[in-house]
């Protein structure tokens, strides 16, 4: 029995891709795919498109559409903690699509062995400040002057650098951390739920953020692009990351721990 799954949100306008998604996990996976939607009319459209298909849902209920990813997220992986056995969840969207089968509950496992978080300076800091301000309130005085010391001011950027990663019980203390019954209401458009979390994982010393030392555009890994062969294929291999925009250039050697394709509506 795996002691892993996946969860992604859908809604409605995604449904192309979050139908393609399913197709690729279904080709290589069982039924370990977990998708979110709002409510129950929802997930009957997206059932009656994909009547045969391996997957199962979870109704958020939720209409605030303020930070409404962030919470859809939240609420599935408190779900799946709270009524099933899995121990760790991947959270993906649904522009990402599967490309290999592979034993991903020894690749969570050796992520969580690994405890690092890999991070570059993004070159537009004022833009990316406000993502990172918006976690930064739910943390008390102290741990903010230790999240700031530990992302250089807050201008160390890691958001899809690697599939996040949720562990239960670091995923619990988190919860009762940030007293999220209460703080909900505090989530916004520009709260990433897992900047939110790995600040919670560096101020608790559960994984260390590491500095790639080099400024990028977005993270390293949504700046492949953008990026020469040269420069980005050494850090990819430190990296080692579960998914990639794009395996082209990349020799095959490199590959072995990818099994996902994510903003493939983007490139």
């Amino acid at each position: 029995m795996k002691n892993s799954c996946f969860i992604c949100p859908v809604n409605f306008d995604k449904f192309n891709y979050a139908e393609n998604l399913l197709d690729s996990y279904n080709k290589f996976y069982d039924d370990d795919l977990f998708l979110i939607f709002s409510d129950e009319l929802e997930a009957k459209l997206f059932k009656e498109k994909n009547i045969n298909k391996k997957y199962k849902e979870i109704i958020s209920n939720i209409t605030d559409e303020q930070g409404i990813i962030s919470k859809k997220k939240f609420f599935g992986l408190n779900y799946i903690f709270s009524n099933t056995t899995f121990e760790k969840v991947g959270v993906i969207d649904c522009d990402s699509i599967f490309i290999k089968n592979i034993d991903y509950d020894n690749c969570f496992k050796n992520f969580y062995n690994n405890k690092k978080i890999y991070a570059t300076t993004v070159n537009d800091h004022e833009f990316f400040l406000k993502f990172a301000e918006s976690s930064l309130i739910f943390f008390n005085d102290f741990d903010k002057e230790k999240i700031k010391n530990k992302t250089n001011n807050l201008s160390l950027y890691f958001w899809f650098n690697e599939v996040p990663i949720y562990d239960k019980k670091d995923y619990c203390e988190f919860l009762e951390y940030i007293d999220y019954k209460n703080s909900y209401k505090n989530i916004t458009n520009f709260t990433f739920d897992y900047v939110l979390y790995v600040y919670f994982l560096i101020i608790k010393e559960k994984f260390v953020l590491e500095d790639l030392n080099i400024n990028t555009s977005f993270s390293l890994m949504e700046s492949q692009k953008m990026l020469q062969p040269e420069i980005f294929l050494p850090l990819f291999k430190i990296i080692n990351p579960m998914w990639i925009i794009s395996t082209d250039n990349v020799p095959k050697n490199m590959l072995d721990n990818v099994f996902i394709k994510f903003h493939v509506d983007r490139w």
